[in-house]
């Protein structure tokens, strides 16, 4: 069973976890409060459900819980899904170079941090890859695999390889800050935002322009709630920081929502109560 780590039990990490536990694969789980454990337990249980009702090949496989990176070392590929927070992504790059080998592969499923940024500080860019999986992990079937500016294409065809063996569908995209994805979506999300914050419109009437006008399966305010309003926040800075352009600029409201505890889903409130 082949093994694989995932680091970060959050939303994302624990979708990562479902879908390839339950293609077969062997995952290792870093938390180290095993407080929380009994949430993200809970959290995987419902992913596998939506997993299992939605999927007609299910290939069962396992997933445990583990509290270092050190316990990693074994595994052929090591996920990332913490913060988008660069200070924490620095630890867990500097502490992932301690125990690389030349056999390991390295994936940030960053939103939008530069996977080139990533493979510097990992010192072995050439084993760094990004895959943005998309939120919820288990229902969508595609992926966009960002290549650094020093990822081989030996990493990138293992790479390419594991996402089909969990039947995704990817899209090969050069590195940039935000790459395809979020450099469009995290714009239209923060104008939402903004028209929001003028009382232009509500949110349902902002998402159903989009939905009803646009035939888009989820509004922008409703795919803001499901990312979690403090990561498209953390998001639209990191955009800005690089970028340097307004449109970036958080808006207001998302900073105020995240003062607030309301985060979106996760924590029964954003835009829309839950």
């Amino acid at each position: 069973m082949t093994e694989i780590g995932v680091i970060g039990a959050g939303v994302m990490g624990c979708g990562i976890t479902s879908a390839f536990m339950n293609n077969g694969y062997h995952v290792y789980l870093i938390e180290k409060d095993k407080e929380k454990y009994k949430d993200i337990e809970a959290r995987i249980k419902q992913n596998n459900v939506l997993f299992r009702f939605n999927k007609k090949d299910i290939k069962p496989g396992k997933y445990e819980f583990v509290e270092s990176i050190e316990e990693l070392a074994s595994c052929s590929f090591i996920i990332e899904a913490v913060s988008e927070k660069m200070d924490e992504k620095e630890s867990v790059y500097k502490a992932l170079s301690a125990i690389k080998n030349q056999e390991q592969i390295i994936i940030s499923n960053t939103s939008c941090v530069p996977i080139t940024k990533l493979g510097e500080i990992y010192g072995a860019a050439e084993k760094v890859v990004g895959i943005h999986f998309m939120n919820p992990v288990v229902l969508i079937d595609a992926v966009e695999v960002i290549r650094g500016k020093g990822t081989s294409e030996d990493t990138l065809e293992k790479v390419k390889a594991l996402i089909s063996d969990i039947k995704k569908e990817y899209f090969i995209v050069n590195d940039c800050a935000g790459f395809v994805s979020n450099r469009i979506s995290h714009l239209y999300m923060n104008e939402a935002a903004h028209l929001f914050e003028e009382g232009i419109a509500d949110a349902r009437s902002i998402d159903g322009v989009f939905k009803k006008c646009y035939g888009h399966k989820s509004g922008p305010l409703e795919t803001a709630d499901i990312i979690g309003i403090d990561v498209v926040a953390d998001s639209l800075d990191i955009l800005y920081e690089n970028y340097k352009q307004d449109k970036f600029k958080c808006a207001q409201i998302l900073r105020k929502m995240v003062l607030e505890g309301k985060l979106g889903r996760k924590s029964g409130q954003g835009f829309y109560k839950y």
